[in-house]
């Protein structure tokens, strides 16, 4: 005995299959244009200055050394993040313990978790690099022409980070 489908069956998977091409040439387009946006945008950051990320580090103790280094493994691990610290693009500053913050805050415990700023000054923040960043690391500071991806931005707040954006 042999099934066959009516008419109708093969009509609409026809159309189905149309629509669903469509929709995929429209998401293409829209991708390309996106992507030739962030492309020329990296374009014209790149023919300004290189931007410096600075990262304050307060070692006080035996544990603020051993994150200091597990952060220093991690930077590692990416090879644009080795190649920015041995450019001199990625810079440890040395918080010294009871110093006033450039907001006038005074920090008496710099070590203590939450502690530490990470600065970024070019380019797009993803989930994977928000993962990354240390649990020392209290406040990111994000320059003007920084994406924050949606996923970036709950991974760091969930984690109890602030995020600042810097007007310049």
């Amino acid at each position: 005995m042999r099934v066959t489908q009516p008419k109708a069956a093969f009509v609409m998977r026809g159309q189905f299959e149309a629509m669903s091409e469509a929709l995929r040439q429209t998401i293409r387009d829209l991708l390309r244009e996106e992507l030739h946006k962030i492309r020329k945008e990296t374009a014209e950051s790149d023919n300004s200055p290189e931007r410096v990320t600075e990262e304050a580090v307060a070692i006080n103790t035996d544990q603020d050394l051993a994150r200091f280094v597990r952060r220093v493994l991690a930077i590692s691990r990416d090879t644009g993040g080795r190649a920015a610290v041995e450019s001199g693009r990625h810079v440890f500053r040395l918080e010294m313990r009871g110093s006033t913050s450039e907001h006038g805050y005074h920090n008496a415990s710099p070590a203590a978790a939450g502690s530490a700023v990470i600065q970024i000054d070019k380019g797009v923040i993803t989930e994977k690099q928000a993962m990354n960043i240390p649990e020392e690391v209290g406040i990111v500071r994000i320059s003007k022409g920084v994406q924050l991806t949606p996923l970036a931005n709950d991974v760091i707040r969930r984690t109890g980070k602030k995020i600042e954006r810097l007007k310049q």
